[in-house]
Parts: structure tokens; sequence; C-alpha cells
């Protein structure tokens, strides 16, 4: 049956797709995961997964939800499911007065303006999706600050606490 997983990481990680995994050299990693966080002293994870989309980041302050849907069984498409993991993450943040479009002309996701709120990533292994979306509601940019957030250069991030 449909199942929702929903999480926030800690310690912190940092995922990467596999449209990015041969493009990430083992120094990034190592800067990524040995670089303790300035005030926190936290450290970060490196996982390789298994979802589409590159590198992005997990943390306090971000809530991950993974459905788990048999696409086939509702007749869905991949990317239809994405378009309505959107829809409902904007709809979600319209109810919190946050004005959120979904996918620019190129890159998935929701944005508010130039930035990102909320990363999409999913997996579709013999008609069922996993993976999901994360939506920054209360993160701490410095994460954010150590990767170019889904491949995107000069877009930023952004949170629900910050709109």
């Amino acid at each position: 049956p449909p199942t929702i997983i929903t999480s926030e990481f800690s310690p912190p990680v940092y995922t990467s797709g596999l449209r990015q995994q041969h493009k990430i050299p083992p120094s990034q990693k190592e800067y990524l995961t040995t670089t303790p966080h300035p005030v926190t002293g936290e450290y970060a994870e490196f996982v390789e997964t298994r979802r589409g989309g590159q590198i992005t980041w997990h943390g306090k302050g971000q809530c991950t939800i993974y459905p788990v849907v048999d696409l086939h069984g509702r007749r869905v498409g991949v990317r239809d499911w994405v378009d309505l993991l959107e829809s409902i993450t904007i709809d979600v943040l319209h109810s919190y007065g946050v004005a959120a479009a979904g996918r620019d002309s190129v890159h998935p996701g929701v944005w508010v303006g130039e930035n990102k709120i909320t990363a999409v990533g999913v997996r579709v292994r013999r008609f069922v999706a996993n993976h999901g979306v994360g939506v920054n509601v209360d993160t701490d940019a410095w994460w954010w600050g150590r990767v170019v957030a889904c491949g995107i250069v000069g877009r930023g991030v952004t949170d629900l606490k910050r709109e």
C-alpha cells in the first residue's frame, strides 16, 4: 500500500543522485565530510543514492518526505508524479503564505523567485516510486553554501522561515 516516510536528518548528510555521482571527486567528498560546522561542530556524512538529481543536503530544519507509491497501479507516469509532488508542496507552502512556484523551464523543484525552497529527487523501480521532496523549513545556510545545490549555478536556496 502507499506509504509516506518523513524524516529530519541528524547528523546532516549530503546526498548525490545518479546524475552526479561520477562527477564528484574524492577531494570534494572529503571536504564535505571533514569540515565541521563553525558553531555546532557537527560533521556531515556523504551518501550516494539511487534517486535522480544531483547533490543536495539534508539536515536539521528540513522536512524530507518519501512517498512510496505504485505508479503503475494508479496509471501515473514519472513526469506526472514529479509534477504532483511539486503541486502538493506548492499548495502547502501557499497555506503558509509563501508564493512558491513549480519548476522553471529547466529545473525541477519548488521555487520562491530565484531561490529553491524544495528539492525533488525520485526513483522509480518496477513502477514503484520512492524518494521524494526535501522541504526547507528552517535550515542553516552554512550547509548549503558548501555545494552547488542540485547542480544549479547562480541560484540560491531559501526556507519557509525566511519567506
